[in-house]
């Protein structure tokens, strides 16, 4: 038999619960995820960005450690977004003459001729460059896109190429070292969210509001501000910068 209760108390099966606790609990979790919903999606697009500027920096590293390693000259071209494309990252190894053995398009070519790969930048070969990785990012990344590139000189197209030197300093395919500016990057590769054609921050690489803003900040009293300013307009729209120094310590700046 059930227990007696006292006239003012109801009794309930501890078994279940009642329909006004299940509401309760449905508004208490609708009312909770209203209020994470806005955090969850800046950190799910913040990691697409995150994943996106990582690629493109890691087949950076591979172009070094491989030219290091390999004693030859490798290359790594970097094309922004345009004509639709999302933009892509691609390695290359290139040969140091036209010679049948040396020609990926002749039928007696030998990838295993050592002799053939170019020991130094001025040695490559564009006409024979044999692919080792590519980043294409309509595939790996269709939500982010390459928005563009600094380096000096600037290329003519859309296509930035860096050459891997045996010592592992980047240089232009001319053999030469492109200039740095104030904080000593030689290249900077830019990555944000966003599809191709959109304008974005194509005419404003760095992420801050119009009008840009400069990659070096040297007025010490305004120095703060526009640092926040910068990291704002970078939050907002999910901006990475690919930082490539003379070097090739390549490194991803949010």
């Amino acid at each position: 038999m059930k227990s007696r209760l006292p006239n003012n108390q109801i009794w309930r099966d501890p078994r279940g619960f009642t329909l006004t606790e299940l509401m309760i609990a449905v508004s208490i979790i609708a009312i909770l995820a209203g209020f994470l919903a806005p955090s969850v999606m800046t950190y799910m697009r913040r990691a697409k960005g995150q994943s996106a500027a990582r690629d493109v920096a890691n087949i950076i590293r591979a172009a070094r450690n491989q030219a290091m390693s390999r004693g030859e000259a490798l290359l790594v071209e970097v094309t922004k977004e345009g004509s639709g494309d999302a933009g892509e990252v691609v390695l290359y190894r290139t040969t140091n003459s036209g010679a049948a053995e040396c020609d990926p398009t002749n039928a007696n070519y030998d990838p295993h001729n050592t002799d053939c790969f170019a020991l130094s930048c001025t040695q490559t070969n564009a006409l024979t460059k044999v692919q080792v990785a590519e980043l294409d990012f309509a595939d790996k990344h269709p939500d982010m896109l390459i928005s563009g590139f600094d380096a000096t000189p600037a290329p003519a197209g859309n296509t930035l190429t860096l050459c891997f030197s045996p010592s592992g300093r980047v240089l232009s395919q001319a053999g030469t070292p492109f200039e740095s500016d104030c904080d000593a990057i030689n290249t900077r590769i830019y990555v944000r969210l966003g599809e191709p054609g959109d304008t974005g921050l194509t005419s404003n690489p760095l992420g801050g509001t119009a009008p840009a803003l400069d990659k070096c900040v040297n007025e010490a009293t305004e120095d703060a501000t526009k640092r926040q300013a910068q990291k704002d307009g970078r939050d907002l729209t999910n901006f990475y910068s690919i930082h490539v120094p003379y070097n090739g310590a390549v490194s991803v700046i949010q």
